[in-house]
This record gives structure tokens, C-alpha cells and sequence, in this order.
């Protein structure tokens, strides 16, 4: 029956002279609480100030050594605290009750020696005080023994700071939670890559598209382009002076001819070309790259155009006089032959560009990173250099020479009778000259010019050898330096390990490791100082982003968030293992993801390599180098970058899986979740891709857990699924197979055979043949699964709409859903029960009563079972991702999905198409009364009332059958939640409040709302074994609901938080869980079981501290009872706390959840209210509890103990 809000005062009037007596046999056991908090709270100060001593008042090390023996895994073992003389003793702290305990040994040898344990469970060294202030520190327990015990797979959940940024996300840019409707805005954001503020660098370059028209001055193409240009100007400065000293004619009369003509036809082309290449390649001015054409045009227009275009047209004025030169007789100065011979050498002055082309190789050879090629370069450029020096005063000499023999004068070609002598042998006697000038010179004694140029030959050897000697020796040196660090270093290791005895076995993997590390670390630090951040970040991109693109996500994100990318190149963390060591070991905590980027590794599952016979364990062993073929072919991986431990980057307690291990010199970089989300903090649309990713890839990865037994390679294609389900990259690369228009499913009607055509069912055979065969009763198990898949295409699970749309899991849920209702109307118990475990499974009692009600609500007729196979079969099909991204912001929910391919999609849902009119509509009108009323809320007392009261109004509009229908599809809805081939959820347990929720939504339309409510939490306390006879007990029960509670133990912890609350506390929680929303105003806060779970499971909250919060929040919203909005009809108001529950999950101080409220804004949407928890809560979600906060809370625990008690014996005393 009902019980009003009237009742309330009465009933608890009589509850406290019941619960009198009870309180003075509690006395007792409160008072030595109390005591034993004061004693608790003394030795947290000592805590606090370092002074961590043996109390005596403690538990004797006696009991707690025998919860040790007797294997309690529910106390943490705590070592390297103390002195030698500390005894082992327990640090119990109640946050959490008696499981959260510590225990303290001065040394892991004393632990082992008092408790006989192998120190499975040990860590040393560990301090108390961050027991205290650490979130992690109460699992941390529980993490090696995570996803083994009992067969059970621990689930992994989002991090803490995960949840954090994505409801930092939500603050910051006013994302809506359907963050579809910002899908266009978004992908524009991402076209026109303005995304946030970009550096100037990286707008530079994108602000033209993919491919810049701009070239880089060292692009594969310049470089190209300057090293042709630099044999253009050599072949130049080695032709022009002698063609100039002999006077070579430019015609190809001979061979020689032949060349000098293709070199002068080459040499032009390729400078004309030049002239606008120059305008369109940018340039470095104070370590900035500049790309503007304007500034590039300048640029050249003040520095080398006036020289090249000189240069090219004395080149076009060669080619005149060479096709016409009777053109060029008009002209007086161009048609002296003297005037083209000073023209034609001109020319040489290009090779002064070869300084600056020089250089540009120069860096290349650099870039190289090899100090032999440095070397090499070096001496190669001088050595060239004084070729070519040479090679211009030796033809410059005998121009000389020859045009003193013209003018009649002896000459140095005379006296040394080289004047009748080829030119060949001409070139040797003045390059011999040049190289040994003879002294005195042998000069006639009037040619003032030749001993001119001769003194100029000796000043110039002495300035051209030196600078070359002393470059090259700079050279010498600088490689001898580092060469001199490197024998140093490994010299002061050497004399440590010497002054240290260590072994020489020790010594020799010590040095070995050392060469190793030498070898491949570079001699020379970077000074930051010298360069721009920006700089510092490409450097390290370069370096390391071959490393990262392997991984789908990571490269997604260097194509459409470069600069972030960028950023977690720089972040990673180098780390460098010698052979035989380990780098992660099975059951250890993940804290960071690993890539593995040089050397061979081995992957196993154990510590060690063998077992516990000696055997040697199996192992997979793959290398990271390309050139380890021998590795490559025994192994099960394949060479190249893999990571590992992904997960530790989305989940707080991540735990390995196996033990990988190297096996010679490895590189394995690594990247921890806070260092991502603090560069994913300034780019809120990467972050908001990042979380998406972050639930996709541990939802895959949870469903790969439960599996157990998995190879690495099927790990790594997780993150490929994952990346590719994202809102981003669906849309930038949408897969045309899962394009809802283009998605083909064969029919039914088309079907003659099964799947695997292993059964023949007929050509032409109809899915209501197929119902009405099925429902006789005779077929199988295996083949009413194989029946379905023929009859309904879209369960099948290669082909159907699921395998194309949804994750396998959906698929599952859809066809348990199907088998459950065909067992149930043709009462075939073993197959429902087939997926259960036999110790849990729906006991024969449950089964009948079960049955009763879907024979109660099941039609007469084969067509609506038809229509419920095939709604069963779809309904999953409206929470898939890929749909709703297509579908756009009308239709996320996914009854509103499901209502539009129906409507506009029906080639992805192609069973609707062979039901009739009146079953659509039956289908339609049944997703909508889903949508406005939820079985789950009421089930864990969720909603209030007028929940029911919305549901009456809905059946009475719609008609009986239509409820029949619709509890008929409530049944095997909830038999196909957690999958199998039958009903895995509706065990002996989760079936009792399923069939106590049914039974009593079939009085719908004859009880009273609140009656059907009341009644449904009157026989759900009878389950539970709670007092259910007044108004607080009935507050009671419908909060041991919303905290899920399973057993006495639970509510007994739930009862205590409750009654830590003050009196006008507990009033306000009772007066809305009572209200109805019909008649007095309720609010049902939607996902406050989620709150509850979570905050039963972070000690740094509890029930008591949210049961307060929760106070607050209500009296904050009677004050805005005008401005928020009711629901239809009703008195009742919606609050969204999904905000809270997530921000429960992440923080880790209790004083700050403690106010949150005060920090919280509220959202009204689509009739509903939201709670959003600001930046101002964000900001503060990781501030971890000071010893100051924590001892207040236990002082305010510890008072509000004592003010109970001491309410209690005030009531004792009266009433006596």
C-alpha cells in the first residue's frame, strides 16, 4: 500500500521506542568505536609528523598475523616503516570499514619471518603518508590479482582524468551531451584547420591546402635542384677559364667543341628555370621560415635577381652572336670581339653561388647525423676548394702569358719555350707554376704584370693552404673531443665498478650495455636555449614520430591535429633496457603505454621463463628491426613498432597481462596518461575525440578480456576498430559498406538456406512459417538459433545489419533476446537456462512464475510474434554508433534511431518489410512507451510514481494489446541483456526483482500508481530480508535500491550512513524519496545509483558524504521550484547527475565533493534538468586530502557518532 508523506512523523515516533532497547545493547560497541577512533586519529597525527611508532592500544600483531595466515586478502601489507626493533602491527583505517587496513613491518625479511608469507603482497618501500593521501593506494591490493580470481575479469572503467577532460570539454566549449549537433561545425573547424590557435608555423603551412605551393628551401626538390645547379657551376668554373685563357671557340667543330656547346645550352636552360623556381621557394630569416610570397619576392628581388638576371642575359646575348652575329654589327660595342670575350667571362662570376649551394649540401651531409660523413665533406669541400683556386690562378697565369706573346713581349710562354706545345701540356706548365712558384720566377725582367701576378700567386697559397689546413684540422678535432667524452665516461664507470668489486661477470653486461648506449646516444647535448620551442618541438617530431604512426589513433590524430600530434612526440619518454631485463612483468600495474622501437624482445606469460618443472615457458619473440630475419621467422609478431598497455592511458588500474622482456639492447619509449591529458587540455575538439576513443577502445578491450586467451596482434587491431568508430574519422573516411544507403541485406524471402548451408529450409520459405514451426516446440536448440538466422537476416553474423553496424556484443544480446522468448512461449526451461551457471541459475519456481506472465500478456495469433522476433531482433540496431552519427542530432536516443530506419532506412532493418501495417504501427508504438517509461529505473527505485502514472496514460491511449505487446518485448529485453544462447542475466537473483518489477506492472491499468510503486518496494524489502513497515523503513528500501544492495552486510552499511545523518538531514532525503510526483512534488535524480555505486567504492567520499551532498542539492533545487521544468503531466522533476557520478569517480578529496554543490551550474534541455559540474570542480578533482582535511572529516565523523548516541540514551531516559 501507499504510504504517504503524513505518515512519516507517527512512524518514526514508534520506530524510536522499537528501536530504544536496541540502542543501549549498541551502546556498548559504539563507545569502543569511539575509543578506538580517538586512538586511530592519535596515530594519524604521528603519521602526519613522521613519527610512525607502535601503539599499544593497536590490535596485537598476534590477531592480525593470523588474518595473514588464514590468507585475508582484504588487508594491504606495508613495509620499510620503522626500525629493526618495530614490531609488525596494523594501521586500520575506517573510510571503508575494517577492509581498508594496513599492514606495518620495519623490512620484508620481518614480515616473511612473522607471517610465513612469500611477499606475494608486499611493497616496500612505501611510506604511510601516501597511503593517506593517494587515491590508488586501497586497490592497490587487489591489482595483482585482478581479472584471476574465480574465473572473473575485473572491467576496466575510465581514468579519473579522462572523466575529468571530458567533462572539462563540455564546460569550456558548451558542448551539448549529444555532441552530434556539433558534428558540421566541428568537421569545419577541421577542413579549414583552425583548429584553436594553431602556431603560426602550422597555419602557415595549411592555410593552402595539404600540398603547399610554397617550396621549402630544403625540400627533397630544392635539394635536388641546388645539387644540379652546383655540377652546373663546376662544370662552369672548370670550361670557362680555359676557354677564356685558350680562346676556344663556342662551336662544336670538335668533340671538346661538342661538350663546351651542350654544357653553355644546359647550363642556360637551367638558370632561366632558376629565376622563378627562386620566387617560389622560402627562406630562413632569424630562424623563421617564411612562406609569404611577398616576402619571398622581396627578398630575392634585393639579394641575387639583379645577378642572376645580369647572368642569364649575358648568356642570351652569347646566344645571339652565336645563331646571327651579323645582327650585332649595328651595334659598336657589342660587335667588338674583345667586348664578347669579357661577356663570355663574365660568366664565371656564378660560380660565387657556389658558396651558398656548398653549404646547403653542407647541412645535408649534417642532417646525416654520421661523423665520417662530416669528415668526409669537410675535407672533400676544402680539398675542392683549393682545386679550384688553383685551377683559376693556373688559366688566369696563362692568359697572362698569352697576351703579353700577342702584344710582341717575351712572356714566361717564351722562356719557357711552351709556346709551340699542345694545349694539354700548356694547362700542366702553368698549374705547375701555380702550385711551386719558382724564385726568383723565371720572368722576363720588364713584365711588371707577370711578377705582379706571381707575388699574388704566393699570397694567395699562403691564405688558401692555411685556412684549408686549419679547417680540416678544426675538423679533426672536434671528432677527437668526442671521441675523448666517450673514453672518459666509460673510463669513470669502469674505475666505479673496479672501487666497488663488482663481479666481473656484473662488470661485463655493465659495459657491454654501456658501448650499447654509447653507440646509439648522441655525444652532444642540445642547448634548448639556442633554439624556439617550436624548433625543440620538430626536432623531436622528426625523431619520433615513426614511432607513433604505426598506431591508427595516434596517426588520425598527425593528420587532423598536427600540432598535438607534435606534442606527444616531445612527451615520450626514452628508455633503454640491457639484455635479459625486464620491462614490464604480469600483474604489475600499467602506468604508462610502451612502444617498443628497437632491439628484440621476447612476450610471455609468466615472471620468469620457466615453470615451475624446470620446463622453459612459451614465448613469442619479434624485433622492432627489419633486418633480425632470424627472429622474424620463428616468431608470431612481425617486425616493427608494437605497443603495449594501452589501456593504461583511458583506466586508472590497468594491470599486465603477460612479461615482455629483452632479449639484446632495446629502445622503448613511454607515455602515461596525465602527460596526454595535460597536452589534450589547450585542443578541446581533440580531446573530445580523444575521450570518444578512450570509451570505444576499453569497451573493445573489456570484451577481449573476458576472452582471456587472445594473441597481441588481435590487442593491437583493437585500437584500429576503436579509431574507426569515432565521429571524426567516420566522417573524414566514411567506410561505404556501413553507409546506411548503401547497405544491402538479402531478404528473407530470397533466403533457401542457412547461413552455413548446413540446413535446407526451401526456396521461398517466410519468417512467419519459420515462427509458426518454431513455436510448436519440436526444433532443437541449434536449430532455432540457425532457423532465426535464416528466417531474420539481420542476426546473421557474417552479412546481417549487426555484423555491418553494431559490435559483436549487440549481436549477441539480440539473438539471447530471440532464444529467450521462443524458450519461454514453448516452455523450454533448459534452453533458457542453457548460458547460466548451474549454481546460480533461475530456480523451477522462478520459471513458473515467469511463464505465467508472458502466457498472461502473450497473443493468440503468430503475427504478433512475428512482429516481436522482429523487433527483438533490431531493437539493438538503434544504439550503434555508425547509426546515429548518420542519423544526425534528431535521433540519438535509440528508440528515435531505431523509429527512422524503420521509416527511412528500411534496407537496413529488411524483417520490417515483411510485417503489415498494423504490426509496424504495433512496433512503433511500442518504442515509444519505451522511451517514456524505463523498467531499469523503477527496478532500482530510480523514478517515483508518476512514472507509473505516465505509463497508465500511455496504455490507455494505445490500447491493451499494445501493453501486452509491450510487456511481452519488456521480458525479452531483459532476458537478452547480458547475451548467450538463452538468457545469461535472468539468473536466480537478477531475476527477482525483474519478475517482482513485472508482476506488478500487470495491475497497471487496475492499481493505484503509487500503489503498484509502494507495493513493488514493500516485496523487493521482503527479498532483501529488510523492515518494510514504516515510512523511514520504506526510504530505507528504496535507498538499498539505488545503492544496489545484495546482502545484510550491505545495508547494514547503508543503514549506518543514514543514521550518521542529522534528524532535519534525514527529513529532507525522506520527504522527496516518499513524494510521489503526483500530488507532491518529487525529483527523481536520474543516475544516482551510479553515484552510489561510485562513491561506495572511492574512499575518499562514502554514503554518508553523498547522502549530505545530497541534502544540499535538494535544498539548492527548492529554491528554483518555478524555474525548472516538470515532466508532462506530472509533479515531477527530472535532475541528470551523470556529471556526478563521473565527478564521484575522479576525486579524490573529500572536503571537495564535500561543496561541490556551491561549484555546479544547472542546464535545462529537452524538459530535463542537468547538474553540470563546472571547471571550478574540475580543476580541483585531483587536489589530493591534505592530513589536516582528514583529520577534521574523522573529528566530524567522530562527533556525529557521539551526538547519536547521545540522542539515543536522551530518548531512553525520557521514555523510562
Amino acid at each position: 500500500m501507499p504510504f504517504p508523506q503524513a505518515a512519516l512523523k507517527n512512524s518514526q515516533q514508534q520506530q524510536q521506542k522499537s528501536g530504544e532497547q536496541k540502542v543501549i545493547e549498541e551502546f556498548a560497541a559504539l563507545q569502543k568505536d569511539v575509543d578506538q577512533t580517538l586512538r586511530q586519529l592519535q596515530q594519524r597525527l604521528q603519521i602526519a609528523q613522521g613519527r610512525l611508532v607502535a601503539i599499544g592500544q593497536l590490535p596485537s600483531p598476534g590477531d592480525v598475523l593470523d588474518d595473514l595466515r588464514n590468507g585475508d586478502e582484504d588487508r594491504m601489507i606495508l613495509v620499510g616503516m620503522g626500525d629493526a626493533a618495530s614490531p609488525v602491527f596494523e594501521v586500520n583505517f575506517m573510510d571503508n570499514g575494517p577492509s581498508d587496513a594496513l599492514v606495518v613491518a620495519p623490512s620484508v625479511q620481518s614480515l616473511k619471518e612473522a607471517t610465513g608469507r612469500t611477499g606475494a603482497r608486499v611493497m616496500a618501500p612505501l611510506q604511510v603518508s601516501a597511503k593517506l593521501r593517494s587515491p590508488t593506494s586501497t586497490v592497490l591490493h587487489n591489482i595483482s590479482q585482478q581479472g584471476k580470481e574465480d574465473g572473473h575479469v575485473q572491467e576496466l572503467h575510465l581514468h579519473p582524468r579522462v572523466i575529468e577532460l571530458t567533462n572539462r570539454i563540455s564546460d569550456i566549449q558548451d558542448f551539448a551531451i549529444s555532441s552530434q549537433r556539433q558534428s558540421a561545425a566541428f568537421m569545419s573547424q577541421v577542413e579549414n584547420l583552425s583548429v584553436l590557435s594553431l602556431s603560426a608555423t602550422w597555419r602557415s603551412v595549411f592555410r593552402h591546402g595539404c600540398v603547399p605551393a610554397v617550396v621549402s628551401p630544403h625540400s627533397t626538390l630544392r635539394l635536388v635542384w641546388d645539387a644540379l645547379g652546383l655540377a652546373l657551376i663546376l662544370v662552369d668554373s672548370f670550361v670557362l677559364p680555359v676557354t677564356i685563357a685558350w680562346d676556344l671557340p663556342l662551336e662544336p667543330t670538335d668533340p671538346a667543341g661538342f661538350i663546351r656547346v651542350i654544357c653553355f645550352w644546359i647550363s642556360l636552360l637551367f638558370w632561366t628555370c632558376d629565376m622563378p623556381l627562386n620566387f617560389n621557394t622560402g627562406y630562413y630569416a632569424s630562424g623563421v621560415l617564411h612562406t609569404s610570397r611577398t616576402t619571398i619576392a622581396w627578398k630575392y628581388l634585393t639579394t641575387w635577381l639583379p645577378f642572376d638576371a645580369g647572368l642569364i642575359a649575358l648568356d642570351f646575348i652569347m646566344v645571339q652572336s652565336l645563331i646571327d652575329p651579323e645582327n650585332l654589327n649595328g651595334h659598336p660595342l657589342l660587335s667588338s670581339i674583345r667586348v664578347l670575350r669579357i661577356f663570355r667571362g663574365l660568366r664565371v662570376f656564378r660560380a660565387l653561388k657556389l658558396g651558398r649551394l656548398s653549404m646547403v649540401i653542407e647541412e645535408a651531409s649534417i642532417a646525416a647525423g654520421k661523423q665520417w660523413v662530416v669528415l668526409v665533406m669537410a675535407i672533400f669541400h676544402t680539398t675542392f676548394f683549393m682545386a679550384i683556386c688553383a685551377h683559376f690562378l693556373a688559366c688566369f697565369w696563362f692568359l697572362l702569358g698569352r697576351i703579353r706573346s700577342e702584344a710582341g713581349h717575351q712572356s714566361w710562354i717564351d722562356i719557357a719555350n711552351a709556346q709551340d706545345v699542345d694545349g694539354g701540356t700548356q694547362y700542366l706548365h702553368s698549374f705547375i707554376w701555380v702550385l711551386s712558384v719558382p724564385g726568383p720566377p723565371p720572368v722576363h725582367p720588364e713584365s711588371a704584370q707577370e711578377r705582379a701576378y706571381c707575388i699574388l700567386i704566393i699570397f694567395s697559397q699562403i691564405a688558401i693552404i692555411g685556412s684549408a689546413v686549419s679547417k680540416i684540422s678544426d675538423t679533426l678535432g672536434e671528432l677527437r673531443s668526442a671521441k675523448a667524452e666517450q673514453s672518459r665516461r666509460r673510463r669513470e664507470i669502469r674505475t666505479y665498478l673496479h672501487s666497488q668489486e663488482i663481479p666481473l661477470e656484473l662488470t661485463v653486461r655493465v659495459m657491454k650495455f654501456v658501448d650499447y648506449k654509447l653507440q646509439h646516444q648522441s655525444t652532444a647535448i642540445l642547448d634548448e636555449s639556442l633554439i624556439s620551442p617550436a624548433l625543440n618541438v620538430e626536432i623531436h617530431l622528426h625523431q619520433r614520430r615513426h614511432y607513433l604512426t604505426p598506431h591508427p589513433f595516434f596517426e588520425f590524430t598527425r593528420t587532423l591535429f598536427p600540432e598535438v600530434f607534435a606534442d606527444i612526440c616531445m612527451a615520450l619518454q626514452h628508455n633503454m633496457f640491457g639484455i635479459g631485463e625486464t620491462v614490464f612483468a604480469i600483474n604489475q600495474r600499467a602506468q604508462s603505454m610502451y612502444l617498443t622501437c628497437a632491439g628484440t624482445f621476447s612476450l610471455s606469460e609468466d615472471h620468469t621463463q620457466y615453470d615451475e618443472h624446470g620446463q622453459m615457458l612459451q614465448q613469442i619473440l619479434f624485433s622492432c628491426s627489419k633486418s633480425a630475419e632470424t627472429v622474424t621467422q620463428s616468431s608470431h609478431m612481425p617486425t616493427g613498432v608494437h605497443w603495449f598497455a594501452e589501456e593504461s592511458l583511458y583506466s586508472e588500474f590497468a594491470v599486465h597481462g603477460n612479461t615482455l622482456r629483452a632479449e639484446s639492447f632495446c629502445l622503448v619509449y613511454t607515455l602515461t596518461c596525465e602527460t596526454l591529458c595535460h597536452i589534450l587540455d589547450g585542443s578541446p575538439y581533440c580531446a573530445d575525440m580523444y575521450c570518444e576513443y578512450a570509451r570505444d577502445i576499453l569497451k573493445h578491450i573489456n570484451e577481449l578480456r573476458v576472452r582471456q586467451n587472445y594473441d597481441h596482434l588481435e590487442y593491437e587491431q583493437c585500437a584500429q576498430v576503436a579509431c574507426k568508430e569515432t565521429r571524426a574519422y567516420s566522417e573524414r573516411h566514411p567506410d561505404q559498406k556501413t553507409v546506411l544507403g548503401n547497405i544491402v541485406v538479402t531478404r528473407p524471402m530470397e533466403i533457401g538456406v542457412s547461413e552455413d548451408s548446413s540446413h535446407m529450409y526451401g526456396h521461398g520459405i517466410s519468417p512467419k512459417t519459420v515462427i509458426e514451426e518454431l513455436l510448436k516446440g519440436t526444433s532443437p536448440a541449434h536449430e532455432i538459433h540457425e532457423k532465426l538466422q535464416a528466417a531474420f537476416p539481420e542476426l546473421r553474423e557474417a552479412t546481417g545489419s549487426h555484423a555491418l553496424l553494431s559490435p559483436s556484443s549487440e549481436l549477441e544480446r539480440s539473438v539471447s533476446a530471440c532464444l529467450s522468448i521462443v524458450a519461454l512461449l514453448t516452455d523450454r526451461y533448459e534452453n533458457f537456462t542453457w548460458p547460466q551457471n548451474p549454481k546460480d541459475a533461475l530456480r523451477p519456481e522462478q520459471w513458473t512464475q515467469l511463464r505465467s506472465i508472458v502466457m498472461r500478456v502473450a497473443p493468440t495469433d503468430g503475427n504478433s510474434i512475428h512482429a516481436l522476433i522482429v523487433l527483438l531482433s533490431i531493437r539493438s540496431l538503434g544504439k550503434s554508433k555508425r547509426v546515429t552519427q548518420q542519423l544526425g542530432p534528431r535521433c540519438q536516443r535509440a528508440e528515435q534511431a531505431l523509429l527512422c530506419l524503420m521509416s527511412e532506412h528500411t534496407n537496413v532493418v529488411p524483417s520490417v518489410e515483411w510485417l503489415d501495417e498494423e504490426e509496424v504501427n504495433l512496433l512503433k508504438e511500442t518504442m515509444q512507451i519505451h522511451q517514456q517509461f524505463n523498467l531499469a529505473q523503477m527496478l532500482q527505485g530510480e523514478n517515483a510514481p508518476a512514472s507509473i502514472l505516465q505509463l497508465q496514460d500511455l496504455i490507455r491511449k494505445k490500447g491493451q494489446k499494445v501493453f501486452h505487446f509491450y510487456m511481452l518485448f519488456l521480458v525479452g529485453f531483459m532476458s537478452g541483456l547480458s547475451g548467450g544462447r538463452g538468457s545469461k542475466f535472468l539468473n536466480a537473483k537478477n531475476s527477482e526483482s525483474v519478475i517482482l518489477g513485472l508482476s506488478n506492472l500487470m495491475r497497471v491499468l487496475d492499481s493505484s500508481p503509487g500503489t503498484i510503486y509502494w507495493n513493488y518496494m514493500s516485496k523487493r524489502g521482503e527479498q532483501l530480508s529488510l523492515p518494510a513497515t514504516t515510512s523511514e523503513d520504506m526510504v530505507l528500501v528504496r535507498m538499498a535500491c539505488l545503492a544496489r544492495v545484495r546482502d545484510e552486510t550491505d545495508f547494514q552499511r547503508l543503514r549506518f550512513s543514514w543514521e550518521l545523518l542529522a534528524q532535519s538531514d534525514r527529513q529532507v532525503l525522506a520527504d522527496n524519496f516518499l513524494a510521489d510526483g503526483i500530488t507532491q512534488r518529487a525529483t527523481v535524480l536520474e543516475f544516482l545509483p551510479d553515484c552510489m555505486s561510485n562513491a561506495q567504492r572511492n574512499r575518499h567520499v562514502g554514503l554518508t558524504v553523498l547522502l549530505d551532498v545530497l541534502v544540499d542539492l535538494l535544498a539548492s533545487l527548492e529554491g528554483l521550484t518555478d524555474e525548472l521544468p516538470l515532466m508532462p503531466d506530472t509533479n515531477m522533476r527530472v535532475v541528470d547527475l551523470s556529471e556526478m557520478a563521473a565527478f564521484i569517480q575522479a576525486v579524490q578529496n573529500k572536503h571537495i565533493f564535500h561543496t561541490c554543490v556551491s561549484r555546479c551550474r544547472l542546464h535545462i534541455a529537452d524538459g530535463r534538468t542537468y547538474f553540470k559540474m563546472t571547471s571550478a570542480n574540475w580543476d580541483r578533482v585531483s587536489e589530493s586530502e591534505t592530513d589536516a582535511t582528514q583529520l577534521a572529516y574523522c573529528l566530524s565523523e567522530l562527533l556525529q557518532r557521539q551526538k547519536f548516541v547521545h540522542e539515543a540514551v536522551l530518548r531512553l531516559e525520557c521514555s523510562t
